[in-house]
């Protein structure tokens, strides 16, 4: 226990819409070497609409979570666990995209502690990707920087180029090369392999276009130059550069991060600063108490510069604190790309000088805003007028938001300004300006050093809500790939039919995906049409309407589909990507592999599927005949698009060998992956099911041919004939093309009781009171049911077809899977034969089974390889 003196500090993350990057900042929080009893870390998500917030609940322990029902902002998502300090003495806050080094706190507690008068202690903030500089020569506009093909350019620091506002775009800038320069690039540790700077000939005046724009790369590798663009290799030299040392403020009192850009001073001393960034710093609660919080109005931006100058009337101090370290990710979360970030920007500036700023300091601010709106309005609108085109109204509407927005809140913002007025302090629910454009979340980016992109189209498994089988890995897997390995960022998607697109899955789909024990049944095919409808279809279709009144439906359709679920819309997947097939998609719910995979690839995505068996090639007579042609054509478009196929055993691997060879395509890409298995949770007596009280035999899996149910019957039925009282429990739907032993279950004999509707849990009692489990598959890729049952140190008498060897080694029984005699006698054994039975439970009790987690990790690692990562 530590000493209750050391101060309680409550740490604060906000989250919208980015469990990746908050799951990796609050792993490095909880590493911190400051006394665990003696901090919390609150995550407080912003009404996320991806699965944020389920996601970090599973994958998270130890944390503290605080759901908003809207998004607040970053002014009042935070004020949500800052109001409640009476047992907190500091309260951190550090943006989601930033990782602490282990000892970041210590610092900045001692020197709270050691300085009654300061208020906040920064920390110095370090731009987490190593930098290489480029050197440039040449007379043009640079458009873009990539490293290995991932557009870098908002992450680069430029040095002697021109920069100026672009012409139309908010906050977008143009940096013009004119002899020499340089860019310092962010680069992945030792992953990077070239850089590309893209340019275009800058304008001469009168002239149009120059040339002999080109630019050169000084002392460089050089790769390959077009016209446009050049690829070098980067120099070995990477340097670390500051992200801030605190704030200041410019002499029109915009807030600016100080030392931004230079490179890292390892012995720098605790020094005063003017203010800090809300992304990094450490606050002293009873600071909070007496100034107030974060101002709501303000949403996001400059809420912190706010605070620090309400604090500074105060005579609060504000400190850097060097030797504590947090790296962040520049350009990791929202920013200048975002639609309301001009917009916020450039109000909450001018609403934190009319709160704050002496008449001076006004002066100069407003006359700053003045210029800045009124240039682009005498080039894009004036101008255009005189000469009789069109005007360009993008930035001069984002301006006239701008100011209306201030005037809006100017009054209640003047009347902040005296001393004792505290702001923030009751709670408010809706805090987004309507003149605030509609700044949805962005989609997953690639990013240099940053995370794989692995998309899993979970359509088929959401579809249906069954969880068994496939379905089942696809939620395992779903449930432990992102925590299996920190390089990838899994982003699930399913396809929206009405939209003829993919979208990523919203709060309750993420939900239901992460609750594989959920007692969902399978979705039936529904009623079929009455005789009216079937008689006002065959009028539509012949009398040529159809086309309007599918026209008419999809509109329908279109409108019915929530807000923020088309926000989650995808464009495109991402070039450098992953694209991994787990689920059953070869039924009809989502978009025809053979239509997706060929674009996937040229747009330089890597496909790779999951391949559970090859049933429906190898035994065709098993199945529908559409079936059959969905499922060989799913494997065939693989094929053609050269996937990575990951097997769930050597059986698999093996067959789908010699299915490529007889279809005469190249040895595929394979790799063995076994699956894992999950501990099935026991639920207390009171809730057990019914267990039959003599000894019984247990079979699990849905009633189908290849599971051969027919020879367990008939073997049973013989068991019966020497011992009446034996039992045999079968666990399983009804299947298809096996009407003969549905029959047989449905008529009830003897001794056979069948349950079609048991959860997991259920199921952990069956097995674990089961005498044997019985695996009588003709055939098997895996053999799911001969782990679960060894994993319950519960004997296993299984056929020898396919993967089943495979999974149960020397601790299973064997039998020829034709033979009711061979399997009877087996049984009779167990029966009979005490010694024999313990035998078995002893042999069965050695296995060790493999996790999901080790499952998922085996998947990640096989990804990671066939991409070169």
């Amino acid at each position: 226990m530590t000493d209750p003196a050391v101060p309680f500090v409550r740490i604060v993350v906000l989250n919208w819409n980015a469990a990746w990057l908050t799951a990796r900042c609050v792993r490095s929080l909880q590493q911190s070497t400051y006394p665990a009893d003696r901090r919390e870390i609150v995550v407080v998500d912003n009404a996320s609409i991806d699965g944020s917030l389920q996601r970090l609940r599973a994958d998270l322990a130890g944390v503290t979570f605080l759901a908003n029902d809207h998004n607040l902002g970053f002014a009042e998502g935070n004020n949500r666990a800052l109001r409640d300090l009476d047992a907190c003495d500091f309260v951190a806050l550090v943006n989601n995209d930033a990782t602490v080094e282990p000892g970041w706190l210590e610092p900045l507690v001692t020197t709270l502690v050691d300085h009654a008068d300061v208020g906040a202690a920064a920390p110095k903030m370090l731009l987490e990707s190593p930098f290489t500089t480029v050197p440039l020569t040449g007379a043009a506009v640079i458009t873009a920087v990539e490293v290995d093909g991932t557009d870098v350019t908002r992450r680069c620091i430029h040095h002697d180029l021109v920069d100026r506002a672009h012409p139309s775009v908010p906050l977008a800038i143009e940096r013009t090369l004119s002899g020499s320069a340089s860019i310092d690039v962010p680069l992945a540790a030792g992953s990077a392999s070239t850089i590309t700077i893209r340019y275009r000939p800058t304008e001469s005046p009168g002239h149009g276009a120059d040339d002999r724009s080109a630019v050169s790369v000084p002392g460089a590798e050089v790769v390959s130059q077009d016209e446009g663009s050049i690829t070098v290799r980067p120099g070995a030299r990477r340097s670390r550069l500051i992200n801030s040392l605190g704030t200041e403020l410019t002499p029109w009192t915009e807030g600016f991060e100080r030392w931004f850009g230079q490179p890292d001073r390892p012995h720098l001393a605790p020094h005063e600063t003017w203010g800090f960034s809300g992304g990094g710093v450490l606050l002293r609660s009873t600071m909070l108490r007496q100034v107030g919080l974060f101002d709501p109005k303000f949403f996001a931006y400059y809420e912190d510069t706010d605070l620090v100058w309400r604090a500074r009337r105060h005579g609060w101090r504000v400190m850097c604190v060097p030797h504590s370290v947090i790296h962040h990710l520049h350009g990791g979360s929202a920013g200048p790309e975002a639609q309301g970030f001009f917009f916020l920007n450039y109000r909450n500036w001018l609403l934190t000088v009319l709160r704050n700023a002496s008449p001076g300091q006004m002066f100069r601010a407003f006359a700053v805003a003045r210029r800045l709106s009124w240039t682009p309005f005498r080039r894009n609108v004036v101008g255009p007028l005189r000469r009789g085109r069109r005007p360009d109204l993008v930035l001069t509407t984002a301006w006239a938001r701008v100011f209306a927005g201030v005037a809006a809140l100017a009054l209640p913002t003047l009347r902040a300004r005296p001393r004792g007025s505290r702001v923030g302090a009751a709670p408010v629910d809706r805090v987004v300006s309507r003149l605030m454009p509609a700044t949805p979340p962005r989609a997953p980016k690639p990013r240099s050093g940053g995370p794989l992109l692995v998309y899993v189209d979970v359509t088929e498994t959401l579809r249906s809500g069954w969880r068994a089988g496939i379905q089942r890995v696809v939620c395992e897997l779903f449930r432990t790939l992102p925590t299996a390995d920190a390089d990838i960022e899994m982003v699930a998607v399913c396809w929206s039919k009405v939209h003829r697109r993919f979208r990523r899955l919203d709060p309750a789909e993420y939900a239901s995906m992460l609750a594989p024990t959920a007692t969902q049944q399978p979705a039936g095919p529904g009623a079929a049409p009455s005789p009216l409808r079937r008689l006002l279809a065959t009028i539509m279709h012949q009398g040529g309407v159809a086309p309007l009144v599918y026209r008419w439906r999809r509109r329908r359709e279109l409108a019915a589909v929530p807000q923020h679920q088309r926000y989650l819309l995808l464009d495109r997947f991402e070039p450098g990507s992953v694209f991994l097939d787990l689920d059953a998609s070869w039924n009809p719910t989502t978009l025809e592999r053979a239509d997706l995979l060929p674009r996937l690839v040229a747009d330089g995505v890597t496909t790779v599927a999951l391949q559970y068996d090859l049933l429906p090639a190898t035994h065709p007579d098993w199945f529908i005949p559409q079936m059959v042609d969905v499922f060989l054509a799913h494997l065939d478009a693989h094929l053609d698009a050269g996937s990575r196929f990951l097997c769930i055993s050597e059986h698999t691997r093996s067959t789908l060998s010699d299915y490529a060879s007889e279809r005469d395509h190249p040895v595929p890409d394979s790799v063995v992956v076994p699956l894992g298995v999950a501990p099935i949770e026991v639920r207390p007596d009171t809730h057990a099911p019914r267990v039959p009280t003599s000894p019984y035999f247990l079979i699990v899996g849905t009633v189908e041919p290849r599971k051969n149910h027919a020879v367990v019957l008939d073997a049973f039925e013989k068991l019966r004939a020497d011992r009446p009282d034996a039992t045999l429990v079968v666990v399983g739907r009804p299947g298809w093309n096996n009407e003969r032993v549905l029959e047989r279950l449905r008529s009830a004999p003897d001794g056979v009781e069948w349950r079609t509707d048991v959860s997991d849990a259920d199921l952990g009692h069956l097995y674990a009171g089961a005498h044997a489990v019985i695996v009588a598959s003709i055939t098997e890729g895996f053999g799911l049911p001969v782990i679960e049952s060894l994993q319950r140190s519960v004997p296993v008498i299984s056929a020898d077809g396919g993967a089943l060897p495979e999974a149960g080694g020397t601790l299973v029984e064997y039998f020829d899977a034709t033979s009711a005699s061979a399997l009877h006698a087996i049984l009779l054994r167990h029966v009979d034969d005490d010694l024999h039975h313990a035998t078995q439970r002893e042999l069965a009790a050695t296995y060790a089974p493999a996790g999901w987690t080790d499952a998922a990790a085996a998947v990640a690692a096989a990804i990671r390889q066939r991409v070169g990562r």
